[in-house]
């Protein structure tokens, strides 16, 4: 199953929402993929859930998980508006407290077939894993969108 997922600065702008439901709504429609994942931390994880919660209303086939970087025993999170399900990768247990959200993102590069990604700012970890992700899609292994 294709599956997408998103990464972007904490402070992104509102008027991102356009593009990311064009973005989005290609993936379905051109690429067949039908699962969206996002986390739940910053601003641009908030406008991409709310986003998914309409594409979601136009595509009900499509699953919507929400990525958990700290166990779910530590943090309960709440889903988001027509999210189903969460996801926690595998072998996070072990990873310390601070390093949790740059390596559960790189799990999730390392196991989805498109990243939606935002980046806005040079040397920063979202511009760190998307050059990450730049390299897996020369080697064919993910399909990178920047909005």
């Amino acid at each position: 199953m294709k599956s997408c997922f998103f990464i972007g600065h904490r402070d992104a702008p509102e008027s991102i929402r356009t593009d990311l439901t064009q973005a989005i709504t290609e993936l379905i429609e051109r690429e067949q993929v039908q699962e969206f994942i996002v986390g739940s931390y910053g601003r641009f994880d908030q406008i991409v859930q709310v986003v998914l919660a309409e594409v979601k209303e136009q595509y009900p086939r499509i699953t919507l998980r929400l990525l958990l970087s700290y166990h779910p025993a530590l943090r309960n999170e709440p889903l988001p508006l027509n999210f189903t399900q969460t996801f926690y990768p595998e072998g996070m247990e072990s990873v310390p407290k601070r390093y949790a959200i740059v390596r559960a993102n790189h799990y999730m590069i390392d196991h989805s077939t498109h990243l939606i990604a935002y980046r806005r700012y040079p040397g920063s970890n979202t511009a760190k894993l998307v050059e990450y992700a730049k390299n897996r899609e020369k080697n064919g292994k993910i399909k990178l969108i920047l909005v």
